[in-house]
Parts: structure tokens; C-alpha cells; sequence
């Protein structure tokens, strides 16, 4: 072996040791988010990762723990473990190692998994083939071993992507309240704002954002958030000025406080060229995902505004839109936040969202912003000269939460929205 192969090798090597030093650092800090049994100690490069391996799977074991993700320390929780065996000095250099190379999400862990056990097939086949190379094994003898090795690589790549809950904890532990971000959206879903368009749902999105961000509900009764947080607004669609315009206008309705408070936890992305998270035949692009991913961490709630203009897929096929809802899903799952998409509705169907149905199957969380009929402007004594300046907010879809009653919203200066209710109080 020359200088040059030796060198290839060495790195190669390395590259295949952070990925396991990548995934003991992950389920330390991240918690275990993959089969125990997918990994051997053949498939390992460092005997000490294969056994900090079954460590961790015995720890996890022995305390009851499916994960530490609301520890603040986990990686000083696992060197005490490790202390009280007497294997802290064996392990130190490995785990410390394993903790530089570990930030990696709970969710990437199959992948990495997937990579150690590529690179252990490929080793094994390099042997075979070096063996047959130096006249060593017969190679009619061998082929059965090299047909084995492939064979585990297919059976890896067809593993289904399910895991099995544990029944006896969901039925003897309490379950967590469900993390509502605003009315009943919950955090880790993907819900949608429909309406036609020049109702206000723009100007409605920026309060809902203000409202996650600062607690202040500028619609004085439509918007309900117990817990504030970071948000993020993808402005896709109007111009930056017009974007000037309304978040000018709704500082009239913020105390400084809630304006200093807004710019710490609001962050607003204008587009300045195509910013597409699918493709014309429906593929997501994954540079354009992980740049959404990113954005999202940390956040509460992500506006997408608008959905048409985040991707240029059909949005009549049911199979490319549920692939991008979810895209979306994941990428709520992984950062915690919730992804609200903006939405046209069908001009011929309606309050119903514009393309497939499965763009409302898939969701969790529905509004609608509706014009009133002449009907209901009647019974609610609104004379046809001021029709235009109310709408009507509809809870569509709920899963997770009881369907709200329908609430009207008058447009006031500068076309702000407010609870009708609100605003007859103040003018009284």
C-alpha cells in the first residue's frame, strides 16, 4: 500500500469514527431513538464505542428511561453512571469525544446507524475480496458469504421506519397536557390560515405572530396563547414595503415593552429570489428543507405565507401534497415548533382549501377567514355600507381540542383586525 492509499484509508477511517462517536454523543445527550439490535459489535471500528453502546442501552434499562430530554445535564448524568461502575477513566476520552461529535438530533440517529452498518458490510466485502485477491479462499466457497453480507445490506434498507410504544407506560403514567401555541394548534403539528384572497389574512397572521411572540392579543378576544415564544414569518408573497406597512401599523396597538419583546422573539424572512420546498414533479429539494429546519430551531411557530409560493408542485395531486405536508412534519417534529401554512381557498368549493383534499386530511389545525353572507349581516345588524369591513374567523379543524364557535372580526384603520365585540365596546 502506497503513501496516498494510506492516507485515503486513515481519513476514511476517521470519517466512519466521528459517525460513531456522532451517535453515542447523540443518545447520550438526545435520548435512544433506535432498535437495540441494529448494530453489532463486528459493525463498530472501536471496540470501546460497541461497548459504551450496550452501557448506554443497559443504563436506559435499569433507570426506566426511554429518554433525558427534559435533563438540563445528561451528559454529567451518564458519568456518574459510568463513576459508580468504575468505568469513568476507561471510558472518559471516548465519551468526551463522543459528546464534541453527539449535537446530533434524536431523529438522525437511524441514519447514522444506517452509515456504520454500510461501512461494516463494505469492510467485510473488502476482506472477502482480498482474500480471494491473494489466492486464500476458493472463490465458489465464498460467494454464499458475499451473497449473506448482501443480503443484510437489503434487509437494512427495507426496515420500516415504526417504532413500537411501550403499552404499560401509557397506561400508568399521566399524559402530558397537549402544548397548545395558539387557540388549538398544537406545537409539533402543521396546521393552515385559509381564505380568499383580500380578506386580511396577512394582517391576521402578523397578530396571531404577535401574539405567540409578546402574549398581546391585538384582536382583543380571537387569538389565545398561554405561552409565548420565538416565531419565525416566511414572507413569500407581498413586497417588503407593503411588509413595512403593516407591522408600522400594528405598533400603534403595542406598548414598548411588547415592541422591544416583538423584536426579540419575532424574525421575519422576505423572499429575494425563489425560495421552493418542492419541485414542478413534486420532489422535495433538501437543501431549500434543511434551510426551513434551521430556521425553524428553537421556535415556537413558523409562518409559511404562502404555501403556493413555497413550492411548485401540483397542488392537485394528493400524493405531492401530502409528501410536502409532510416535509413540513418533520421538520415540526424535529424543532418542536408548529408550521402554520397561509392558504388560498377554491373558488368554485367555497370555505374549502384550493387543490387536493388531502391538504385538509393531513393537517391538524384549520381556520378560515369567510365574508359574511347578507344573511348573517342581517342577524347580526351590520347594514350592507359597512359589510366590507367585517369578516368572518372559522375554526375549520380541530384534532386535538373542541371546534371554537365562529367569531367576527372588524377591519379597522389601516385594515387591523379586531373582535367586532371589541370594538362596539370601545365605541359605546
Amino acid at each position: 500500500m502506497d503513501k496516498e492509499q494510506e492516507e485515503t484509508g486513515t481519513m476514511a477511517g476517521v470519517k466512519i469514527l466521528e459517525l460513531e462517536y456522532a451517535l453515542i454523543g447523540s443518545i447520550i445527550l438526545n435520548g435512544w431513538n433506535i432498535p437495540k439490535s441494529i448494530l453489532k459489535k463486528e459493525d463498530f471500528t472501536n471496540p470501546l464505542n460497541y461497548e459504551l453502546y450496550n452501557l448506554l442501552d443497559e443504563f436506559y434499562r435499569e433507570n426506566n428511561l426511554t429518554d433525558m430530554e427534559n435533563s438540563p445535564k445528561k451528559f454529567d448524568i451518564f458519568s456518574s453512571y459510568l463513576l459508580n461502575k468504575g468505568l469513568l477513566e476507561k471510558y472518559r476520552k471516548t465519551i468526551l469525544l463522543a459528546n464534541l461529535n453527539g449535537s446530533l438530533p434524536a431523529s438522525l440517529q437511524p441514519f447514522l446507524a444506517d452509515q456504520i452498518k454500510k461501512n461494516s458490510a463494505a469492510k467485510q466485502l473488502k476482506n472477502l475480496a482480498l482474500q480471494i485477491a491473494k489466492s486464500e479462499l476458493d472463490i465458489e466457497k465464498v460467494i454464499p458469504q458475499i451473497e449473506t453480507v448482501i443480503t443484510e445490506i437489503k434487509e437494512k434498507n427495507q426496515e420500516i421506519p415504526l417504532e413500537e410504544i411501550n403499552l404499560q407506560s401509557l397506561m400508568t403514567t399521566p399524559p402530558p397536557e397537549i402544548d397548545f401555541v395558539f387557540n388549538t394548534l398544537p406545537a409539533q403539528s402543521v396546521g393552515m390560515l385559509v381564505s380568499p384572497g383580500g380578506l386580511g389574512k396577512s394582517m391576521l397572521t402578523l397578530e396571531i405572530l404577535t401574539a405567540v411572540a409578546t402574549g398581546k392579543d391585538i384582536t382583543e378576544g380571537a387569538i389565545n396563547v398561554k405561552k409565548t415564544g420565538k416565531c419565525a414569518y416566511l414572507c413569500l408573497e407581498d413586497s417588503n414595503i407593503v411588509l413595512h406597512n403593516r407591522i408600522w401599523n400594528l405598533m400603534a396597538f403595542l406598548h414598548p415593552d411588547e415592541r422591544k419583546l416583538l423584536t426579540e422573539n419575532l424574525s421575519i424572512y422576505a423572499r429575494k429570489g425563489i425560495f421552493e420546498l418542492a419541485d414542478p414533479q413534486g420532489n422535495i429539494i433538501q437543501k431549500n428543507l434543511d434551510a426551513l429546519k434551521k430556521i425553524a430551531e428553537g421556535r415556537r411557530l413558523v409562518v409559511i405565507d404562502t404555501l403556493r409560493r413555497a413550492h411548485s408542485a401540483d397542488e392537485n395531486s394528493s400524493g405531492q401534497m401530502t409528501t410536502l405536508l409532510q416535509a413540513f412534519e418533520v421538520v415540526a417534529q424535529e424543532t418542536g415548533c408548529a408550521i402554520l401554512a397561509i392558504h388560498h381557498t377554491a373558488k368554485t368549493q367555497g370555505s374549502k382549501s384550493r387543490g387536493t383534499t388531502a391538504l385538509y386530511d393531513n393537517i391538524r389545525f384549520q381556520i378560515n377567514l369567510e365574508k359574511l353572507s347578507e344573511k348573517e349581516a342581517k342577524r347580526e345588524e351590520i347594514s350592507h355600507k359597512q359589510l366590507h369591513k367585517y369578516v368572518k374567523l372559522v375554526h375549520e379543524k380541530s384534532n386535538y381540542g373542541p371546534i371554537e364557535a365562529p367569531k367576527i372580526l372588524k377591519r379597522i384603520d389601516h385594515g387591523v383586525l379586531k373582535l367586532r365585540d371589541a370594538v362596539d365596546a370601545v365605541n359605546f
